[in-house]
């Protein structure tokens, strides 16, 4: 969901909202596919350009697809990058991924994929 927030800014909006005193800069280096083994937008050093104070992560959602199976994976590949996020010294917000709904017909049920979740 992090990476349709460019689209909409409900999260930005919501945040500059809460400190109107305040200059609130919110940049989303999000994209559809990331995930903690394949940082596609990522980059590193622009977001060292950026000089962030707060990082949003939101991991989970896609990895879960893989299955309880691969949770040692994810906690090693969550570490790696956490490491190197450390060199940014700034705060971590860690958001949680939400449940899977059942949309409307012709869509598939996605519920299936949450017993799995809760692991992420």
């Amino acid at each position: 969901f992090i990476s349709r927030e460019a689209s909409f800014g409900y999260i930005e909006t919501a945040l500059v909202s809460a400190a109107p005193d305040r200059h609130v800069a919110c940049r989303n280096f999000a994209s559809c596919g990331n995930t903690v083994w394949s940082r596609i937008r990522l980059e590193m050093e622009a977001l060292g350009a950026f000089r962030p104070t707060v990082l949003c992560l939101a991991y989970g959602a896609d990895e879960s697809y893989a299955g309880r199976g691969e949770i040692d994976s994810f906690v090693r590949a969550y570490a790696s990058l956490l490491d190197e996020l450390s060199a940014f010294d700034c705060r971590l917000i860690f958001l949680t991924p939400h449940q899977f709904d059942t949309p409307s017909p012709p869509w598939p049920d996605a519920r299936r994929h949450n017993p799995p979740l809760g692991a992420y």
